[in-house]
């Protein structure tokens, strides 16, 4: 089914009675070889079309040769049995024969060839057998020398049957046409038997007189002599099953010859080749489809993102959906390089654009926070992965530099992370203060960077939420404001568990952190309402992950300034990925710049 489906055979020629065959297909010397095979077996088909009225003649002698062999056997074990009996020799046989006998007996068998064959056509009439044995069966007896009568019956139902095959070519068996011709050959099949019955009769009656023949003649040669008569009459059945044997055989080897010297009628004009040019696949309308295409899945793709698109990107994504105009603390640019987790970055890298983003919140935080006291920075976010962690290491780290004694709290006892950052022990910390199994001085650790020290998490608690609310919390910030110049709090997700909200509202500086690209428009909306609900008016707010490369961001306040800013990093809670590390690109240091320019004289103008 799959071969014809992609083979065509078309008539060039009608009167010069050519046809083309062709084949399609993705390997051309596979459609080469399948339509070379399909010619090969066109031609062996014809020659075997031809050789099958041969065949059946042979095929019908070989029967016949079977039944003589037979018969002759038994025809020459009579004789020799009766010689035997009757002690006579071959002498007797030597002038036996005379030259009328012979020519009566060539006679006989001719009739009994004759006979045999119409018992055979006769008897497959009879039962009714299909049309391509029938004609293979009238193949058979049309060579041989019937009545006139019997052999145009014939002739007349092999051309009715080889019409019916050529009109079923184009026709069903349901047309007039086909029925018209099937009722033709049975009537001529009827007409046939009747012939037949007749001729073969004739025959009959033919052999019974060539036998009394025979026998009148014998009896004048031999009257006085019984038993060389019934030795003769014996001599002469043998005689003629032997010609009738040989004569088939002789039959059997000229249709050999004829089968084997037959060839195909059909000549191959051309034969198979590849086409230079392949008719599929075309280039030029397969690379015009797939750019029309291309071009219509990207402006279906870009308006199907920016349909869905639920993410926050910019700082006027957040200010847009602000109730009340929260402090724009700064912006944290995308850090491309790998990091495990939140690290410590400025000290290490403090030429880098990351650093001086940092340093700009640093200078805002110096316009509203007093310089005169310890004070409390708490760090939140809505969910986990916003950088909150990150944030709140490296602000500690920038405000280290500047020459402040600043120590970190990691809150967040669920899943802390500040351990991590710092690659430090976490088996004492604010879990183990808080409920007095150590000792402050125990659980303050020193970090590389000159004035900057943390407490870890410590062992993760069963009730985090009521230790944070015990009166320890405070004792503990109460003596670290007698050393420390700023007390970091990375608190846990406020979008997810309520352990921060002491913090925030204990802090004299609370700030919140919303990603870009990551953090979605409800989560302004969870700030809204923390803001509503706490009364946290000096809530401010970070954007962290903020990719300059990705293209130009712009922010217009109230207050009429403006920047375009990018770069930044990107991580999960618990874990950090592509850091921004040192960026020696002319425009995006320009671009960053002027973004903490604007961002600077924001607060100044605010304050």
């Amino acid at each position: 089914n799959t071969v014809q489906k992609k083979l065509s055979i078309d008539i060039l020629n009608a009167n010069a009675k050519t046809i083309r065959i062709s084949y399609t297909e993705k390997n051309p010397l596979r459609a080469k070889d399948l339509v070379q095979k399909i010619v090969d077996e066109y031609l062996y088909s014809d020659v075997e079309r031809q050789s099958q009225s041969t065949q059946n003649i042979i095929d019908f002698i070989d029967e016949q040769l079977a039944v003589i062999q037979s018969e002759l056997s038994l025809a020459e074990s009579s004789i020799v049995d009766y010689q035997k009996k009757n002690k006579l020799n071959d002498d007797v046989l030597l002038n036996f024969k005379s030259k009328r006998i012979e020519a009566i007996e060539n006679e006989f068998i001719e009739l009994e060839i004759q006979e045999k064959t119409l018992q055979k056509v006769f008897q497959k009439l009879k039962e009714g057998v299909s049309v391509e044995e029938l004609l293979n069966i009238l193949s058979v007896v049309s060579d041989l020398n019937f009545g006139s009568i019997v052999q145009k019956e014939i002739q007349t139902l092999q051309d009715l049957i080889i019409q019916k095959k050529e009109l079923l070519y184009t026709q069903k068996n349901e047309n007039e046409s086909v029925k018209f011709i099937e009722n033709s050959i049975q009537i001529q099949k009827k007409l046939l038997e009747k012939n037949i019955e007749s001729y073969m009769e004739l025959i009959s009656s033919k052999k019974k007189d060539l036998g009394q023949k025979i026998a009148k003649v014998e009896q004048k040669l031999y009257a006085s002599k019984d038993k060389e008569m019934e030795l003769a009459r014996l001599a002469r059945i043998h005689s003629i099953k032997e010609k009738f044997y040989t004569q088939l055989l002789e039959n059997k080897t000229i249709y050999a010859i004829a089968k084997a010297g037959f060839i195909s009628e059909n000549i191959i004009l051309q034969k198979p080749v590849i086409p230079v040019i392949p008719k599929t696949p075309k280039p030029l309308l397969i690379y015009s489809i797939c750019g029309i295409l291309a071009f219509v899945s990207s402006v279906l793709l870009f308006v199907v993102s920016f349909l869905l698109n639920n993410k926050i990107y910019t700082i006027n994504d957040i200010v847009k959906r602000l109730n009340k105009q929260q402090g724009i603390l700064g912006l944290v640019p995308f850090y491309h390089k790998h990091l495990e987790y939140s690290t410590l970055l400025v000290n290490t890298q403090p030429k880098s654009i990351l650093a001086e983003s940092f340093r700009s919140i640093r200078s805002n935080l110096e316009f509203d926070i007093d310089q005169t006291s310890s004070k409390i920075i708490s760090i939140t976010s809505t969910i986990s992965g916003e950088g909150k962690t990150f944030v709140a290491v490296n602000i500690a780290g920038i405000l280290a530099l500047a020459g402040k004694r600043v120590v970190i709290l990691d809150l967040d006892l669920r899943k802390p992370k500040i351990h991590l950052a710092f690659n430090a022990q976490n088996a004492l910390g604010v879990s183990t203060l808080l409920v007095g199994k150590a000792k402050l001085e125990e659980a303050i650790q020193k970090s590389q960077q000159e004035n900057l020290h943390y407490i870890t998490a410590g062992p993760v608690p069963p009730n985090p939420s009521e230790l944070i609310l015990s009166k320890n919390m405070r004792v503990i910030l109460d003596d670290l404001k007698k050393t420390y110049d700023y007390i970091l709090i990375d608190n846990p997700p406020i979008g997810l568990v309520t352990d921060g909200m002491t913090s925030i509202s204990l802090a004299d500086y609370p700030i919140y952190v919303f990603r870009s690209g990551y953090s979605k428009p409800i989560f302004v909306e969870n700030l809204n309402r923390l803001v509503k609900d706490n009364k946290l008016n000096k809530l401010s707010i970070i954007l962290n992950g903020v990719d300059l490369k990705s293209g130009v961001y712009a922010y217009e306040s109230k207050y009429g300034y403006g920047y375009g800013y990018g770069y930044g990093y990107g991580y999960g809670y618990g874990g950090y990925n592509n850091y921004y590390a040192d960026d020696t690109d002319a425009y995006s240091k320009k671009n960053t710049q002027s973004m903490l320019t604007a961002v600077l004289n924001y607060f100044k103008s605010k304050r």
